[in-house]
């Protein structure tokens, strides 16, 4: 599995670069904003700048981690749906849908495995670079010290994996539905329809 899913990446690797982006750049500020935590329970720090930092870490870093998912879920939908009439085929020779889901999530967690580990450093700093804002802008007081740990970084990597993973699920059901005849139709004619739902979310 995992040298299918090296090697599927491999031939595909525009596709997956974006991907990688979109895991790598989410993954620096998750982690930025993680750290928050970490130097809010350190020793040493007050009640007032506690607060402070929790705050900014919970509001923006969640608003921050949606705007993250959604972009993993659109670059991931649209390598996928590159391949529809690849899985097509695949089904009209005998594979089943969880074989070919199998093969997404092998290739999605090799990337973002990968582009998480790679965001590590970035993310690091960008923590550090974010207190010494929140410093120079009163927020919090200057006896705040940078404190990161093992805790945020780990905590960063599982939330992207879990984070593709669950995009890769979505991503992967509309190539897998109905029929295999019909979706080898409807990826070589690139007939595509968007549902009253679908259309109704967007606006």
């Amino acid at each position: 599995m995992y040298r299918l899913a090296a090697q599927s990446v491999r031939a595909r690797l525009s596709s997956f670069t974006a991907c990688a982006l979109a895991v790598f750049l989410g993954g620096t500020l998750i982690l930025a904003f993680l750290t928050l935590f970490t130097t809010a329970t350190a020793h040493g720090t007050s009640h007032d700048d506690q607060s402070a930092l929790i705050t900014m870490a919970s509001v923006v870093g969640g608003w921050g981690f949606l705007i993250v998912i959604f972009a993993v879920v659109s670059t991931m939908q649209l390598a996928v749906r590159q391949r529809s009439e690849e899985f097509a085929l695949l089904r009209t020779v005998g594979s089943t849908p969880k074989q070919i889901r199998r093969v997404v999530f092998g290739e999605s967690l090799f990337v973002a495995g990968g582009a998480s580990l790679a965001a590590l450093l970035p993310g690091w700093l960008a923590g550090r670079g974010l207190v010494a804002l929140l410093r120079n802008s009163d927020i919090v007081s200057d006896k705040v010290r940078y404190h990161a740990g093992i805790g945020p970084m780990v905590g960063m990597i599982v939330l992207m994996l879990l984070a593709t993973v669950c995009a890769a699920r979505f991503a992967a059901r509309p190539a897998l539905a109905g029929s295999a005849s019909a979706s080898l139709r409807a990826s070589r004619t690139g007939a595509t329809t968007m549902s009253r739902k679908r259309t109704w979310l967007g606006v």
